[in-house]
């Protein structure tokens, strides 16, 4: 399974980067609202934190 992390400012703006990389059989595992940048936790900007994976070939199952 290949698992791989994006950082972007809504969920949407991931779903063409996640077909790209991964294919159109790839899932989305988790989302997360995350804090970027700032200084000691002031001027920090919301970002969401995209999970998503796809099942290797070699590893499937019958």
């Amino acid at each position: 399974m290949k698992v791989k992390r994006y950082i972007v400012n809504a969920v949407p703006d991931a779903l063409p980067m996640i077909r790209s990389e991964l294919g159109v059989d790839a899932v989305i595992l988790g989302t997360k609202v995350i804090r970027v940048g700032g200084f000691l936790g002031m001027f920090s900007k919301k970002k969401m934190e995209v999970i998503a994976a796809v099942e290797s070939a070699g590893s499937a199952r019958p």
